[in-house]
């Protein structure tokens, strides 16, 4: 949570009264006047109190009119209100269509760094393409391109662009027509489109796509021209694939295993296929085509990098996470390397990507590498800590638990690992390694460590391509599953890893605690036993016997003798609920939470999700929704170059897609999809009240986040982002969920004056049951 005096005001009044001279007091009791500020130059303003303060723009118009924001150094902007997207890390690729009224619009701008740059310029037409962020493969020489590529377009219009297409052709291809997404009235978007049928020349670099933006009749809106690289097969270039995310067009770039090597006489002879995947992890503002080319080709092995969703992204957590190994499935099917031989390693925020996916996926990495790495937001950003005594930080803490790296730290027993890290680090303190070789030396067998003297966070490539890493990672290998005759195991959430090897976490006993597993099994005796800590429903799959006879399993206290061999190879327990002692138990009901649908509100921004706009309430409502939703998915192109589908409740068919996740923006009485896709018998939110199970909260002043499954769908689920009123509908509006390192729980209720005196406000929070119940689930109240 985070207070906003300025923010507060918008939530309780539905505006920001503003003028020079204006006392703001903030709730530490500091406070500060409103003065004039002159631009350094035209459209450059700097300032100390631009430093995580506000600079209001205000502009009288005779006439009203679209026009084009080109700013940037900012983390969001108010254009009479309405809330837009920022460029906080000064890309240059934001261009926001407005309209502005006739009179005085003020624009309120949250700046970050001290200083941010603002243009206004008049819309060039309708639509245009904005080739600043394109997601663009290369060209390869050796085969035809089949390829996708993807731009952002603007509709600076006041009605939805229905019907568009993009052409796409070059000088030596016919064009070929993509027909793309509705695009919402006075919104950017980025959108996937076919690439033509390129056959390269011998000798080209490049190959400009001639582009061509169309309305539904064939008027051409807009044009522009996007240049494609040429590369050799050996050489370092970028791949595009769909992201199961939301749909959108992704890539990620790859160095090539060269195949050839010198063997003991100095002759040029094939390497070993196929070849290894090294996964390798950017930094913070790194892409991941530079990535990749930071290292030298290897005979042996490919080099993988994905993106993260954008340079900065989410330091690996979250939708980087999910991307990284999103890319990984990619890339295994198209590199088709051995699977016993999969690395993971990266630099600086890669480092830190490099320990956190390593602890969430120990069965799928021989060994990994951190480079300059860093442990957590705790140990290197000092993010906040939450006092386990209060109850709603406790279910904050819990929320945010799969980052807490050292939590998962004994499932990094299994790998070798090398910490590489400069002593005259200045980013990121050489003290970070260190914890983790202390950490380590507890109990792991198989890591080297070292530091370079000298060294400061970049000392050259060779602080990411490091011989002596990858002469281990050279030398080692997966143990396949059916081999392994030992698991120990903990996850945070099923939701994010669930399995290792032949064990399977489905369900805790409290959910987003840790819950650990670790069971041995004498595949002579047939014979599984071991301990559990938090674990309310498991699954043991049964590789590596042979097939027929019984099995028997003793899990804490309880012996099963004897088991028939189950036709599906995989045994299931759960605890009795009378007292809490293992019992063998059918396949779980994919209705109830698990692997596949397990909670957490940011998850269901994670499977294709469609954003669904309530138009069935008050104007002051409905325009609410839109503003909303059309912030989030700026916001998400911007963080995690998101492509959403955004659609209005009496458009939305529930029917043609039953197992999209879906974001629900409105309270029950005005979006007319809440019936649709969710049961609401236990959370239900309308104009003036809100009932959790079978209790109620009334007022205007409430906001709702929280996740609930999909009605008949066994996988999808539904986001809620809503208010009793517009006082709560507006509080919801900068909550942020899109940024790494912050997480609320299944449910979080709170009032419109959080954003005054912060945590205090919160009014239940918490996590429903595995059946997805409240009367027995995990939820906390103040009244």
């Amino acid at each position: 949570t985070q207070t906003d005096p300025l923010e507060f005001q918008y939530a309780d009044q539905g505006r920001i009264d503003i003028e020079e001279g204006d006392l703001v007091t903030t709730d530490d009791g500091t406070s500060a006047r409103w003065r004039r500020v002159e631009a350094v130059k035209p459209g450059e303003f700097a300032d100390p109190a631009l430093r995580g303060g506000y600079a209001l723009i205000r502009i009288k118009r005779d006439e009203p009119g679209v026009q084009v924001i080109e700013a940037t150094g900012h983390s969001m902007m108010r254009v009479n209100g309405q809330p837009r997207v920022g460029d906080i890390y000064r890309t240059g690729m934001v261009k926001l269509p407005v309209e502005l009224k006739a009179g005085v619009n003020d624009i309120l701008v949250h700046c970050v760094r001290g200083e941010f740059e603002f243009q206004l310029r008049p819309a060039r037409g309708r639509a245009e393409l904005n080739l600043d962020d394109p997601t663009i493969p290369d060209l390869l020489t050796d085969r035809t391109s089949h390829d996708e590529a993807a731009v952002v377009i603007l509709n600076a219009h006041a009605e939805r662009l229905r019907g568009g297409t993009i052409e796409a052709s070059t000088a030596h291809a016919e064009p070929i027509r993509t027909k793309i997404p509705d695009i919402l009235s006075l919104s950017t978007r980025k959108v996937p489109f076919a690439l033509p049928d390129i056959d390269t020349q011998q000798g080209e670099s490049s190959v400009d796509v001639m582009l061509r933006l169309l309305d539904a009749d064939g008027e051409v809106l807009d044009h522009d021209t996007l240049s494609l690289r040429v590369r050799e097969p050996h050489q370092s270039h970028r791949r595009t694939f769909r992201s199961g995310i939301d749909g959108s067009l992704q890539y990620y770039a790859v160095q090539p295993a060269t195949g050839m090597m010198q063997d003991e006489n100095g002759e040029e002879v094939e390497a070993p296929s196929p070849p290894g995947l090294v996964l390798s992890l950017h930094g913070a503002s790194v892409e991941a085509i530079s990535q990749a080319r930071s290292y030298e080709p290897k005979s042996w092995t490919h080099i993988v990098a994905p993106t993260n969703r954008r340079p900065f992204g989410f330091d690996w957590e979250d939708w980087g996470r999910i991307d990284a190994m999103e890319v990984l499935e990619v890339a295994e099917r198209e590199l088709r390397p051995d699977p016993l031989r999969r690395y993971l390693t990266g630099h600086s925020m890669g480092g830190h990507g490099t320990w956190q996916i390593g602890v969430h996926y120990p069965d799928r990495f021989a060994a990994i590498g951190p480079s300059a790495s860093w442990i957590s937001f705790w140990s290197y950003t000092g993010a906040a800590e939450y006092d386990e005594d209060h109850p709603h930080e406790a279910m904050l803490k819990r929320a945010v638990s799969p980052s807490d790296t050292l939590a998962l730290e004994s499932n990094l027993a299994r790998y070798a690992i090398y910490i590489l890290h400069g002593d005259e680090d200045e980013s990121v303190p050489v003290e970070q390694a260190r914890i983790m070789r202390e950490r380590l030396g507890r109990f792991h067998t198989n890591f080297s460590y070292y530091e370079r003297p000298g060294a400061g966070h970049w000392w050259g490539s060779q602080c990411m391509d490091w011989p002596p890493m990858f002469e281990m990672f050279e030398r080692e290998r997966l143990t396949p599953s059916d081999q392994r005759d030992a698991i120990d195991f903990t996850t945070a959430t099923p939701g994010i890893s669930a399995s290792a090897d032949w064990i399977t976490i489905h369900a805790p006993q409290a959910w987003l605690k840790p819950a650990r597993v670790q069971v041995s099994r004498d595949r002579e005796l047939r014979l599984f036993f071991g301990e559990t800590t938090n674990i309310a429903r498991l699954a043991i799959e049964l590789v590596g016997l042979e097939e027929g006879e019984p099995v028997s399993v003793e899990l804490d206290d309880t012996h099963f003798d004897d088991i028939d061999w189950p036709e599906s190879g995989a045994l299931y327990f759960e605890r009795a609920e009378s007292d809490g002692a293992w019992q063998v138990a059918a396949p779980f009901d994919p209705q109830q939470k698990g692997p596949h649908r397990a909670g957490l509100f940011k998850s269901a921004f994670d499977h294709h999700m469609v954003f669904v706009i309530g138009t069935q309430g008050t104007e002051e409502e409905n325009t609410w929704a839109f503003h909303k939703a059309r912030y989030d998915a700026e916001t998400f192109w911007y963080r995690g170059n998101g492509a959403v589908d955004i659609v209005a409740d009496v458009d939305f068919d529930a029917s043609a897609d039953p197992d999209r996740n879906v974001i629900l923006y409105g309270h029950a009485g005005m979006n007319a999809a809440w019936t649709e896709v969710i049961d609401d018998d236990e959370l239900h939110v309308e104009r003036d009240r809100v009932r959790l199970g079978d209790r109620e909260l009334t007022g205007a002043t409430r906001s709702v986040l929280a996740i609930r499954p999909r009605r008949g769908s066994a996988h999808a689920s539904v986001g809620i982002v809503a208010g009793t009123g517009l006082p709560g509908l507006r509080a919801t509006e900068r909550m942020p969920y899109f940024v790494s390192g912050v997480a609320y729980p299944d449910v979080f209720i709170y009032d419109a004056d959080l954003w005054s005196v912060g945590i205090e406000a919160v009014r239940a929070s918490g996590f429903f049951c595995t059946d997805w119940s409240v009367a027995n689930g995990d939820i906390a109240w103040t009244e």
